[in-house]
């Protein structure tokens, strides 16, 4: 009777620890192929998206470009009193206008992943301007008893005149709109053909 018990006991266990065993085995199978999956999606989302160093790397080994530039004309007088009387003097100035700008002063700001969208900034835009000497004619138009302007004169004259033309220009919004877009193709030139690269907004 003992012995017959003990069969049947041990018969119980066994079928118990096949069953724990089956069922292991089965969710070990059922859960393998969701892994994959998930590593795969994650390996997809990762090849996806737009990496830091890349857009730096591109724009740090091109860091300046042919700045913004374009040339300049302008008609003007300047009066000088003293004891031999009034000078009029007429001038007309040739030269540029410009803005330098290096590509390794853009910062990102902040890249949407999902978008594909990197949002950069760059210093603010400022003009300068540049008159050469041999770009300056000038004609005594008054003033018998008086002398032509003399090249120190001159020169102060061509430095006046480019500070009151950069006044004038970095308070002309055409001519900043024109600059940043210049500078803001460049970039986009440098940028859009990276994988995943979407837009380019600046701020």
């Amino acid at each position: 009777m003992k012995a017959k018990l003990k069969l049947i006991l041990l018969t119980a266990l066994i079928a118990i620890a096949a069953s724990f065993i089956a069922n292991t085995v089965s969710n070990a199978h059922r859960l393998e192929p969701v892994k994959i999956v998930q590593q795969q999606e994650e390996g997809k989302y990762a090849s996806q998206m737009i990496n830091e160093e890349t857009l730096y790397g591109k724009i740090n080994t091109n860091p300046e470009i042919e700045p913004f530039k374009q040339s300049l004309t302008d008609v003007s007088k300047d009066k000088n009193d003293n004891w031999l009387g009034e000078r009029e003097t007429r001038f007309i100035v040739k030269g540029t206008y410009g803005s330098p700008f290096k590509l390794k002063d853009v910062r990102i700001k902040y890249i949407d992943q999902e978008n594909g969208i990197v949002h950069a900034t760059y210093p603010k835009t400022k003009i300068t301007v540049s008159i050469p000497y041999h770009g300056v004619t000038s004609e005594k138009v008054k003033g018998g008893l008086r002398r032509e302007m003399n090249e120190e004169e001159k020169k102060q004259y061509i430095t006046q005149k480019e500070h009151e033309l950069e006044v004038r220009y970095n308070n002309d919004k055409n001519i900043l709109k024109q600059a940043d877009l210049y500078k803001q193709d460049a970039v986009k030139m440098m940028w859009m053909n990276i994988p995943n690269v979407k837009a380019i907004v600046f701020e």
